[in-house]
């Protein structure tokens, strides 16, 4: 070979001479691989409104979509990416798949070089896939010529598929073109749905391989590059849009079904829209105020079926059904529905994207700014609509004014005069915060709507919280270029995205704090509240409607509050954090910078923002204090959090200016009220009281008479009532309606209520009520709520939203000079006495008794801090400081000899610490502690304690306020006597009770006791106190509470303990007489005594009490009862007969057993009978032998024996309602029948139930007798079966079958009988002959077997006459052949015979046979042309073809319908219209030969009437054969005459060809014959010995046979040893192997000799 080498142009030279030099080149790289990134995001629930849309151009959403943080589109419509397809889906229940998306795939790797002479293929065999993406890899493309030049070059080649049962299709040639020195990719996608699989795909290299082009390549190539391979397949599944289906619901279950496989498995998730009800009514929108609710849907009124929504698959019945539940249940319903496939996501917003990944190192950042869920929003009513404002213009042509000052939209604009009906309208996308919460409230796909449902909210409570929300604020702000704008926004705004699964508390906490509202739940449903401005004061309170503890207060350092805030939320211009802070500078210079750090929720709005911040910073410069207190059930259960409530507290104010109202007036039109104060201030201010309905009235006054403590007003108290829009003035969580306008009613308050005044005037005048907002209610114990509030300062809202001052309220009047005390204080004591202090007491300091000193004085009002100047005996003087008017003086050390004198000054404090100028000055003289105890009380008595003894009680001697002059009290002396000084002493006592440690003796009937008091010094009470105790002996036993009863073979006596009078000590025990005979002494009130008698008892009793003393006897009688006799009952149950009895009514000693006896019906007395047993329990069971005799009675007794072998009453059967026991005989069947089954007498009867007293069945006996009989002899069966089947062998036309039952015991039962009846077999019909040469073919329909007869088994053919000797032939079946061997006339008779050998009626045929030839024929056929035209139509008795059958002559000759005239009639309009002609027709016809046939020819013969033919025409016959009569077997297209094997059914067909349209054939006849031709081969053989010892002689045929009907074998010479001839010859279809030879000679030993042998067939 030449070897191939680069060509240069030789050497080089400079810039003279030589040739010159060449680089070589290389094409551009024209072939780059694109792929794309298809992104599908999960945006949000649905519905949402979309993506936001600002307009201005076509896709204008797309500046919505951000890719790293970049739009797609910039605002002018410029594109920042290439090559990029968007779909949405907005989260629709029913939406489509997002086309692109629709899919799931399955990679195959493969990586396999395609080559010329090898095509790589894959088989798929998955039928659920609908499309296939090859990917095609390409190493390399270009080739180097000689130059070095690297150039582009092709290849090509072809892909291609083969469906199952299908040939081969070629799907596409494709040629690539170009140069790449890498790797180049792309990919083809093929459909395949629908096609039959298993698919096979092969991709075919059509190019030259490489090799070949190198191998062959002309001098100028040095090297081609084309290698491909397939890398890779993906199998693709695509998923169609929602299938329409039809459902039926019952209940809250509904059973969808479709007309496809919906391939739904349990779990599936899917959303439905119900297209129509059972009244066919549609699911519309027409009237959405008809029945709102807060569910997923709006129904119009007609509409009855179920709401749509999302649904999960409970249960999959079929491929075409399955259920799933429903919500609401419905009453049997039925329409049409429509339902997503999986890869729509129901209710989910959904964007897809298609970007070039090369514009991107990895998948891109995405971000989407959206107008989100589509909420409800209150419906347009006759008072105007709610709007939701997108834009300016819209915002405008509503009528705000400066709408294009409106920087964030979304909000609901709500019209004048607007009033809420409780109504909703359609969902719509807002950012209303207040909706936002309730469609996440009532959600129950992603909120808490299963939990909490429509009823359960105050829907005007959200209402409320929205219309403030909307509202819009005005402010100002910087803008970039230093210029100032005014700006106007809505003043809450939400604007967020839930990414997870939270808490639903914080959930909910989190967006009510986006308009600064809080949850509340009450009266029953969830109520939501708001701090907002404008809120009138909801309740007052004061010291009178507070518990004794008053008002509780706390704060917060001014120094750990904040007053720099930092506002973190987002923008949705950087989409990403931002950051505003505000500070309080004020706060700052005097505290320094306190940093708080604030993170927003839902809020996008740097001004919404900042009034965040300064929010937060007003709000901890106000609410600096808390209060807490606990009121009453009258206010605490009027009060709710976020109410605002005013409080006047005296100890803050430092004077009292509320209180309870005492009475009520009205005078001159004035309403008057009477407080419970006085000196009140005679100023102008304003009153406030509580109304009857719980409201607060508030009134100007106009006069103060501060003598009759009265108040009167600028005219009267009102309340709010409905306005004339019937709005409530207050919504359930008790806030202002803000719909309502004022409207009022005259009312003056109930007595009892609460009043404030707030007065006016000079500083030191002017004091206001303080004002809270509750944020706690808890209830307490006795019907108490505590409260907890913090402090308003309703100027708030206008510093952060309108740059106001923040203001404060005067509350208090601490500031001014006090006066001092006027008197020193006078306690008024329970007995009417009084005490003026100050005063001497004693008290108690660890376990010791001192001296205190009380002073008290007169409080002073609006003083809370006092000073006291005191000193004893004028020693040095000490200087205290009290809040209460009061002090304690410990500890006084008062010398026994001589008293003390104690001097006293006071002065009043303000709080501002000034001090009265003058002073309440007094002096006490205190003695110290030497009085002696005071005397006992009369209280001191004795009485006895039954169980303990005498007891002695007195009342204390108490220390009584607030002397307390007893306090040193050391206990009590008490003597037994009634003189103390000569009495025995008992003991000293320091309680008031006291039990005499010694019981009195027996003997003794009285006593008396002494007391007095001692102190701590010992000193005694100057009288003593007595008492006297009487003793009386016990008291005697009742005899009406002595009862007895017998247990256990006991008698148990009990009574009850008597009861004990005045002065009886305890009864300690009981003694017990039989008689005269004590029997014992019990301590309790029970007695058991062993019944071992059986007579009445004289019991006595009598009672001992601790002390020794005796009662008197009582006495009571006690009968004996014996056990009843028993009811004795008698069942049968099976070989057994069971006594059973109730227990009887048992006497006074337990039953132990029972004594059973039995005899025959005559004996009466048990003492006559037989011991059977003796038994424990209540029933017994015995044996039915043979002694129980049928029909014969037999007696038993029984009775009870207790322990001791005592005998009760005697019971006994043979008396009423408890018979004696007599056996019956079984009854005798019922239901017997005997009918013919098959070839048999089938006998049934019913089971035999035994009577209630009889034994069970064992079996039956059955006999079969003559019709006439009327007794039995011996059974035939016997059996315990009910039926019976026994083969007719008789020939009887009548037999009798009789049957009894037979029982265990062997007794047989009464005898039933039924006749049963055999009627000969009928005639066989329609016989009819057929005549073939010299066969006789005989044909007949079957005889008739009816319900008396039996089956026919075969049919008995006689030849002329029906002797025996006659008999042709038995035959089963409706056909036969007899072969004749002469010919001539011969009479054919058919006689039935059944199963039992007897012959029916008789039936014959006659027939003229013709003498044999050497053709059979089977069958021949006359055609009456009854099969399948095609193209033809049958007419004057013979088939035309090729025809258009539906063309008639009117038709033809006016298709227009112009003929008026009826020139055609009625002839023209139906008469076929033979020409022009159909080019193609057919006619096929199936015999039904009635057998299966070995092997026979076929032919089949036309016959065409030429007068009527017109044209040439084409017939092709066509034979085919079959077993079954469903597959056939074709014998030869053309062929007329077949030869047809082991078939029963023939199909016969002829086409019909013309051309032109203008061919016309008449088929006058078709004849179908079925024949065989006779063949005989001859000839003769010579068998040796060994032959026949052995294997034996082969001969083979010279006739080729279809089959072999008769070999015959005739022995040459009779001198030969041979002397059996036999053959050996295996029959079957078509033989070719011939036969075997043996010979034999007498002995059947193998012999030679010749055969001439002759074998028959055809």
């Amino acid at each position: 070979m030449t070897n191939d080498f680069i060509k240069g142009s030789g050497g080089g030279g400079g810039s003279k001479g030589g040739g010159g030099s060449r680089t070589p080149t290389t094409a551009k790289d024209s072939l780059n691989s694109k792929s794309f990134a298809n992104i599908l995001d999960l945006i949000s629930e649905g519905e949402i409104e979309g993506l936001h849309d600002p307009g201005g151009f076509t896709n204008s959403f797309m500046q919505s979509i951000f890719l790293n943080n970049t739009p797609l589109k910039n605002s002018d419509g410029t594109d920042n990416f290439l090559d990029v397809s968007i779909q949405k889906n907005n989260g629709t229940p029913i939406q489509s798949v997002l086309q692109g998306f629709n899919t799931s795939s399955t990679p195959v790797s493969l990586t396999r070089t395609v080559t010329k002479a090898a095509p790589v293929s894959f088989t798929i065999t998955d039928p659920s896939v609908t499309s296939v993406l090859i990917d095609m890899r390409f190493l390399a493309l270009q080739k180097v010529n000689k130059d070095g030049d690297t150039l582009g070059t092709e290849v090509q080649f072809r892909f291609s598929k083969q469906q199952s049962g299908q040939s081969t299709q070629i799907l596409k040639t494709e040629t690539i073109k170009g140069r790449t020195g890498d790797l180049y990719t792309r990919q083809y996608n093929f459909d395949i749905s629908g096609n039959n699989f298993p698919v096979t795909f092969e991709v075919s290299r059509l190019t030259d391989d490489d090799t070949t082009i190198n191998a062959n390549s002309s001098d100028n190539l040095i090297n081609h590059t084309s290698t491909f391979q397939v890398g890779s397949y993906q199998l693709i599944k695509e998923f169609d849009n929602p299938i329409q289906a039809t459902y039926t619901q019952s209940g809250n279950t509904i059973t969808v079904s479709t007309s496809e496989d919906h391939l739904k498995v349990l779990g599936d998730s899917l959303g439905f829209e119900f297209l129509t009800d059972g009244s066919n009514q549609q699911f519309t929108f027409t009237n959405p105020n008809s029945n709102v609710d807060m569910g997923d849907q709006v129904k119009n009124n007609s509409y009855t079926g179920p709401s749509n929504g999302n649904f999960v698959v409970t249960e999959v019945v079929s491929d075409t059904s399955f259920i799933i539940q429903h919500t609401e249940s419905k009453t049997v319903i039925n329409g049409s529905c429509k339902f997503n496939r999986v890869l729509n996501y129901p209710n989910s917003a959904l964007v897809g994207l298609k970007v070039d990944a090369e514009q991107f190192n990895s998948i891109p950042r995405r971000s989407y700014l959206i107008n989100g869920l589509k909420v409800r929003i209150p419906a347009s009513n006759s008072t105007g609509t709610p709007v939701v404002v997108r834009n300016a213009t819209q915002a405008a042509s509503l009528g705000i004014s400066n709408a294009n000052q409106i920087k964030s939209f979304g909000f609901i604009h709500y019209p004048n005069g607007y009033i809420f009906n409780g109504q909703l309208t359609a969902a719509q996308y807002t950012n209303d915060p207040a909706f936002c919460l309730l469609d996440l409230l009532l959600s129950e796909r992603y909120g808490t709507g299963q939990f909490v449902k429509l009823a359960n909210l105050d829907i005007y409570s959200f209402y409320a919280i929205s219309k403030y929300s909307s509202e819009l604020v005005t402010f100002k702000d910087r803008r970039n270029d230093g210029n100032v704008e005014t700006i106007k926004e809505p003043r809450f705004s939400l604007n967020c995205v839930l990414r997870k699964r939270q808490d639903a508390f914080k959930v909910i906490n989190s967006l009510s704090s986006v308009f600064r509202g809080m949850p509340l739940y009450s009266a029953g449903s969830i109520s939501m509240i708001q701090d907002k401005e404008g809120i009138d004061p909801s309740f007052l309170f004061n010291k009178t409607n507070v518990t004794e503890d008053g008002f509780t207060y706390s704060g917060v350092s001014q120094k750990t509050r904040a007053n720099i805030v930092v506002v973190k939320y987002f923008d949705n211009e950087l989409r990403d954090a931002a950051y505003e802070e505000v500070i309080n500078q004020d706060e700052i210079n005097k505290y320094g910078a306190i940093s708080k750090n604030i993170d927003s929720f839902g809020v996008t709005s740097r001004t919404q923002a900042r009034r965040l911040g300064k929010w937060f910073l007003t709000t901890v410069a106000t609410e600096i204090e808390t209060v807490t207190f606990t009121t009453t059930l009258e206010a605490g259960a009027l009060c709710r959090p976020g109410m605002l409530i005013e409080i006047q507290d005296e100890v803050k104010s430092g004077i009292r200016r509320a209180g309870r109202i005492i009475d009520t007036a009205t005078v001159s039109g004035n309403h008057v009220i009477t407080t419970d104060q006085s000196n009140l201030p005679n100023l102008s201010g304003f009153v406030s009281v509580i109304m009857p309905n719980g409201q607060v009235s508030k009134r100007a006054v106009q006069s103060i008479d501060s003598v009759n403590k009265k108040i009167t007003i600028n005219g009267k108290f009102q309340i709010k009532i409905k306005d004339s829009n019937n709005n409530e003035p207050f919504l359930e969580s008790l806030q202002e309606n803000p719909d309502y306008i004022d409207t009022f009613q005259d009312k003056i308050p109930n007595t009892g209520s609460i009043w404030v005044l707030e007065t006016t005037g000079t500083p030191s005048q002017t004091i206001n009520s303080n004002q809270f907002k509750v944020v706690a209610v808890e209830e307490g114990d006795d019907f108490t709520f505590n409260i907890s509030a913090v402090s308003h300062n309703e100027s708030k809202y206008g510093v952060v939203e309108r740059l106001e001052t923040l203001e404060h309220r005067d509350i208090t009047n601490l500031d001014e000079i006090p006066t001092a005390p006027e008197n020193f204080a006078v306690a008024n004591l329970s007995d009417n006495t009084t005490v003026n202090y100050p005063i001497e007491s004693l008290y108690k300091y660890r376990d010791q008794v001192k001296v205190r000193v009380i002073v008290q004085w007169k409080p002073v009002e609006g003083v809370n801090k006092y000073e006291l100047i005191y000193n004893q005996d004028n020693k040095s003087e000490i200087v205290v400081t009290t809040q209460s008017p009061s002090f304690d003086i410990d500890d006084v050390n008062v010398n026994t000899a001589t008293s003390s004198i104690f001097n006293f000054k006071v002065k009043s404090i303000s709080a501002s610490g000034r001090k009265s100028t003058d002073t309440l000055e007094t002096s006490l003289t205190v003695n110290g502690k030497n009085t002696p105890p005071s005397r006992v009380s009369d209280t001191f008595a004795g009485e006895i304690d039954p169980h303990l003894g005498i007891q002695l009680s007195w009342t204390a001697i108490e220390a009584e306020p607030p002397e307390f002059q007893d306090l040193d009290l050391r206990g009590y002396i008490i003597k037994d006597g009634s003189n103390f000084d000569t009495g025995t002493l008992i003991g000293e006592f320091d309680t008031t009770n006291v039990l005499v440690p010694t019981l009195p003796s027996k003997t003794d009937n009285a006593k008396v006791y002494s007391i007095k008091a001692v102190d701590s010094d010992g000193n005694l009470s100057v009288d003593n106190r007595t008492a006297s105790i009487t003793i009386n002996n016990p008291p005697s036993i009742d005899v009406d509470t002595i009862t007895h009863e017998y247990k256990d073979d006991n008698l148990i006596i009990n009574w009850a303990e008597p009861t004990l009078g005045s002065g009886q000590f305890a009864i300690k025990e009981y003694e017990i007489f039989d008689d005269a005979t004590s029997l014992g002494k019990v301590s309790s009130t029970t007695f058991t005594l062993p019944v071992n008698f059986n007579t009445d008892r004289n019991i006595k009793i009598k009672a001992f009490d601790i002390i020794g003393k005796e009662g008197a006897f009582t006495s009571k009688t006690i009968p004996f009862v014996k056990t009843a006799a028993p009811n004795i009952n008698i069942a049968f149950e099976g070989t057994k007969l069971r006594l059973f009895w109730s227990e009887p009514t048992q006497g006074n000693t337990k039953i132990k057993e029972y004594e059973i006896r039995r005899s025959n019906n005559s004996i009466t007395n048990i003492s006559g009978a037989t011991l059977v047993d003796k038994i424990n329990s209540d029933s017994y069971v015995l044996d039915i032998d043979s002694s129980f005799v049928v029909g014969t009675a037999v007696r038993f007794f029984v009775v009870a024996l207790d322990a001791n072998g005592f005998r009760g009453d005697v019971g006994r059967t043979g008396i009423i309602n408890f018979p004696d026991a007599v056996l019956a005989a079984p009854p005798k069947p019922t239901s017997l029948t005997a009918v013919i089954k098959s070839d048999s007498a089938f006998v049934s009867w019913d089971t035999v139930t035994p009577l209630s007293n009889g034994l069970p069945i064992r079996d039956y006996k059955i006999y079969r007798e003559s019709s006439s009989a009327t007794t039995v002899g011996t059974a035939d069966f016997q059996q315990n079966g009910t039926q019976i089947t026994e083969r007719v062998l008789w020939t009887d036309s009548e037999q009798k079958y009789f049957v009894r039952a037979v029982d265990t015991n062997g007794n047989e039962g009464e005898l039933e009988e039924v006749l049963f009846s055999v009627a000969i077999p009928s005639k066989i019909t329609n016989l009819r002959n057929e005549v073939i040469d010299n066969n006789v073919l005989l044909r007949w329909q079957e005889s008739a077997v009816g319900t008396n007869q039996l089956p026919i088994i075969h049919y008995n053919i006689y030849r002329n006459t029906t002797d025996a000797a006659n008999l042709v032939g038995q035959k089963q079946g409706t056909f036969t052949t007899v072969f004749e061997q002469v010919g001539g006339n011969f009479t054919y008779i058919l006689i039935p015979v059944n199963s039992a050998n007897v012959e029916g009626s008789q039936e014959q045929t006659t027939a003229n046979v013709n003498q044999p030839p050497d053709f059979v024929l089977t069958d021949e056929v006359d055609s009456t042309f009854s099969g399948t035209i095609v193209n033809g139509f049958l007419d004057d008795g013979g088939l035309f073809f090729n025809v258009n059958t539906s063309r008639t002559w009117k038709q033809h000759f006016d298709p227009s319908n112009n003929d008026t005239s009826r020139t055609f009639g009625v002839y023209g309009a139906s008469t076929v219209y033979a020409l022009p002609t159909e080019n193609s027709g057919s006619y096929e016809e199936i015999i039904d030969t009635g057998a299966v046939i070995a092997s026979t020819r076929i032919e089949a013969t036309l016959g065409l009437d030429p007068s009527e033919t017109v044209g040439s025409t084409t017939i092709t016959p066509e034979i085919f054969t079959s077993l079954n009569g469903t597959s056939y077997t074709s014998k030869g297209s053309g062929n007329s005459n077949v030869l047809g094997t082991n078939f029963r059914f023939i199909k016969v067909k002829f086409d019909f060809d013309g051309a032109n349209n203008d061919d016309l054939v008449k088929v006058q006849s078709l004849k179908i014959k079925t024949f065989l031709k006779r063949k005989t081969d001859q000839g003769s053989t010579t068998v040796t010995a060994s032959e026949s010892q052995g294997s034996g002689k082969q001969v083979n045929f010279t006739e080729t046979f279809v089959d072999v009907d008769a070999i015959s074998l005739t022995i040459r010479g009779s001198s030969s040893s041979a002397k059996y001839a036999i053959y050996d010859f295996v029959d079957s279809a078509n033989p070719q192997n011939g036969f075997k030879v043996f010979l034999f000679d007498n002995s059947g030993n193998g012999v030679a000799g010749t055969v001439d042998f002759t074998v028959r067939g055809v």
